[in-house]
């Protein structure tokens, strides 16, 4: 009984965390201005050193979706190679020099993988 009543209990908390995002409506996003110092720089190449990896299953999937799977597990893995590496390498030289500005503008578009 005891177990039945945990499971009762996952799966309400688990209806009521998925239900706002369910109605939520669509709104317009407006860029969010934030201050631009050595920090950002800092938090920006971090970001690119650790995530630059991310573009290989992101260019894997962008190229299979405008072509074909087997473009996608080919094409996609050298563009995601290539762009990986370069993210990485600015998120590597924006760590190194954050502290050199200007702080406003990243090596790579956009500064961070999404």
């Amino acid at each position: 009984m005891l177990k039945f009543g945990a499971v009762v209990l996952m799966a309400g908390l688990l209806i009521l965390g998925i239900s706002p995002l369910c109605i939520a409506e669509k709104t317009e996003v407006t860029p969010v201005e934030h201050s631009v110092s050595p920090a950002t720089k800092l938090a920006n190449g971090l970001g690119n050193a650790l995530t630059g990896w991310m573009e290989i299953p992101r260019q894997m999937a962008e190229v299979t979706n405008e072509q074909n799977a087997f473009a996608g597990s080919t094409i996609g893995l050298v563009k995601g190679l290539v762009f990986g590496t370069g993210r990485t390498a600015a998120g590597v030289i924006d760590t190194g020099t954050f502290v050199i500005p200007p702080y406003d503008k990243p090596i790579v578009e956009p500064d961070y993988n999404l």
